[in-house]
C-alpha cells in the first residue's frame, strides 16, 4: 500500500493540525464550525487533477452503468487527463435502484472499476438504462454510521478484500429513518427523506453554507443534540462539492429529529459536544485502520463506540475524511 503505520499517522495529523476553527453558525437545533486550513495547501500535480464524482457526470467524463447486481455499479473513466474522486457515503441516483457507495478509491485515467455499492432504495430494481447523477446529499448520518460499520468489519476480517455492507442492516436502517420522519414511500427510497426539506430548512441550508464560503472553510463540523459530524478535505475544490451534501444530509436528520421530540434550547445546548477543538484532538488519535486503494492511495478507517468514518490518503496527503459520532 506505500505507507508505513507511522507515515499514515503522521499524514492524519499534519491534516488535522493543519486546520483552525472559524466563527461558529448557532441554530437552534445545532451548531456549525468552519474548519478553515491555516496556510494555504500547495498545489499537488496528481490532486489538481482529481474530479469529484459530480463534476466528473456533469463534464461528460464519467459513465455509470449497472452490473446486474445490487453491490456493484461500473465506473467509467472516460478521461484521459483527470483521475476521479469517489468518496464513500456518495449516493448515485437512477438506473435500476439508487446507490450508496461502500468505499473511498480513486479511478484512474481510462480506467473502467467496479465500485462496491449499497442499496438505499429496497423497494425498485428496474429502468436499467436510466442514466446516473449525483444527490445533492450523501447518505444521512444514522445511515452512513451503519455502512462505516458494515464495511469495516468485512474489510478487517477478509484481509481487505471484502468491501460489501450488511445489506439487510442498512435497508433497516433506512426504514426507521424513514418511518420516524413520516417519509414513507412505495420504493423505500432514502431520499424521500430530503424532499421533504421545507422552505424554512433550504434557507437555513443556503445561509450556513454562505457563511461557510465566507470564511473560506475547507471542512466543517456540526452538532446537534450530542450527535455530530466532521467533514474535512484538502482543497477547497473538494470542500464545494461535499461539505453541502455533508451538511444537508445532517441537517434535514437533525431537524426531523426535533421536531419529532422538541427540546428547549438550554437542553440542546447542554448535551452539545462541547469543545470542538476536543474532537479534532480526538479525530487526530485514531485509531484508524489502513486499506490499500490502488496505486499510491490508501483508505484509512475509524471503528470505535463513540465515533466511525473513513478518509483517503492520496500523493502522500489526507485527501477527504468523514466521520459521524455521538450519542446513539
Amino acid at each position: 500500500m506505500g505507507y508505513t503505520d507511522k507515515e499514515m499517522k503522521r499524514i492524519v495529523l499534519d491534516f488535522i493540525d493543519g486546520m483552525r476553527i472559524g466563527e461558529p453558525v448557532l441554530h437552534e437545533a445545532f451548531r456549525v464550525f468552519p474548519l478553515i486550513a491555516k496556510q494555504p495547501q500547495a498545489a499537488v500535480e496528481n490532486q489538481a487533477r482529481l474530479k469529484t464524482v459530480k463534476e466528473a457526470l456533469e463534464e461528460g467524463l464519467l459513465l455509470i452503468q449497472e452490473t446486474g447486481t445490487v453491490g456493484h455499479l461500473l465506473f467509467v473513466n472516460q478521461s484521459k487527463e483527470h483521475k476521479i474522486l469517489v468518496l464513500a457515503g456518495e449516493i448515485v441516483k437512477g438506473g435500476a435502484q439508487n446507490r450508496v457507495v461502500n468505499v473511498n478509491l480513486i479511478i484512474d485515467e481510462g480506467a473502467t472499476v467496479q465500485v462496491p455499492t449499497s442499496c438505499v432504495e429496497m423497494g425498485r430494481w428496474d429502468r436499467f438504462d436510466a442514466p446516473f447523477t449525483t444527490a445533492e446529499h450523501k447518505v444521512s448520518p444514522s445511515v452512513f454510521s451503519e455502512l462505516n460499520r458494515s464495511v469495516t468489519w468485512n474489510l478487517r476480517y477478509s484481509g481487505g478484500q471484502a468491501r460489501y455492507s450488511d445489506q439487510r442492516g442498512i435497508w433497516d436502517k433506512v426504514e426507521e429513518i424513514l418511518a420516524d420522519s413520516d417519509a414513507q414511500n412505495p420504493t423505500s427510497d432514502l431520499g424521500a427523506l430530503f424532499m421533504k426539506k421545507d422552505r424554512k430548512t433550504y434557507e437555513t441550508l443556503h445561509s450556513v453554507l454562505k457563511n461557510l464560503r465566507a470564511q473560506g472553510a475547507v471542512g466543517v463540523l456540526a452538532e446537534s443534540d450530542g450527535r455530530w459530524i466532521a467533514e474535512i478535505n484538502d482543497r477547497e475544490e473538494i470542500a464545494r462539492v461535499h461539505i453541502p451534501k455533508a451538511l444537508e444530509s445532517f441537517m434535514v436528520e437533525a431537524l426531523q429529529s426535533t421536531r419529532r421530540r422538541p427540546a428547549d434550547e438550554e437542553k440542546v445546548r447542554s448535551r452539545n459536544m462541547g469543545d470542538p477543538t476536543r474532537i479534532l484532538e480526538s479525530l487526530a488519535k485514531g485509531p484508524f485502520e489502513p486499506f490499500d486503494s490502488g496505486p499510491d492511495a490508501l483508505e484509512i478507517r475509524l471503528d470505535r463506540k463513540d465515533a466511525g468514518g473513513s478518509g483517503l490518503i492520496y500523493s502522500g496527503r489526507l485527501v477527504h475524511l468523514s466521520v459521524a459520532g455521538g450519542a446513539a
